[in-house]
């Protein structure tokens, strides 16, 4: 809207970019002053939650522009406002940049917490390697052809070895022959 431009030219007055409205006058813009970035994200949601509940707008009609996404130490500004969305239930689709629950760590962590409450393929397989321990592609191939087969021998299939578990069964073997291997050895002496 014409409102937008005139306050955008207003803030960044140096801007060599020519903006032309495509729209009327629109709505008066608001200034919103905040703490910080979980300030500005409260304040934003508050509003969203607003318009949504009181002048019933839809929030698929409704959108927040970050021009700016990184401030240094504050780190990734929109991080805050995608947790207070998140957290509130309100929901965002993050267009031009990766969400903060799309990031590798994050998508990590996720599973980590997965496997912490059971046994869980998916998320074993995201995080066999992560972070780097010099596990080959080889190893993680055999933890899974191991499952893979335990699971062909059991009858009717009531009991499923996991990729964790047959890790696990796998590693109980390998440590039991290096026990042996280790008292053999010592035997001899």
């Amino acid at each position: 809207s014409k409102n937008i431009v005139k306050v955008g030219r207003a803030l960044v007055p140096q801007s060599t970019k020519a903006l032309t409205p495509t729209r009327g006058d629109g709505e008066n813009v608001t200034m919103l002053v905040c703490y910080d970035q979980f300030d500005q994200a409260t304040q934003i949601v508050d509003d969203l939650e607003k318009q949504h509940d009181e002048l019933a707008v839809p929030y698929s009609e409704m959108a927040v522009l970050f021009r700016c996404f990184k401030a240094g130490s504050l780190g990734r500004l929109h991080y805050a406002l995608q947790r207070e969305l998140c957290n509130r239930g309100v929901p965002f689709q993050v267009v031009g940049s990766t969400s903060l629950f799309q990031q590798k760590d994050a998508q990590d962590l996720m599973a980590y917490l997965a496997l912490a409450v059971a046994e869980n393929d998916v998320a074993f397989a995201r995080v066999f390697n992560s972070p780097k321990r010099r596990l080959s592609d080889k190893v993680f191939d055999a933890v899974d052809a191991f499952a893979k087969a335990k699971n062909e021998q059991e009858d009717g299939g009531e009991h499923h070895v996991s990729l964790e578990g047959a890790a696990k069964q796998l590693a109980g073997l390998v440590g039991a022959s290096t026990c042996t291997t280790t008292t053999t050895t010592t035997t001899q002496k």
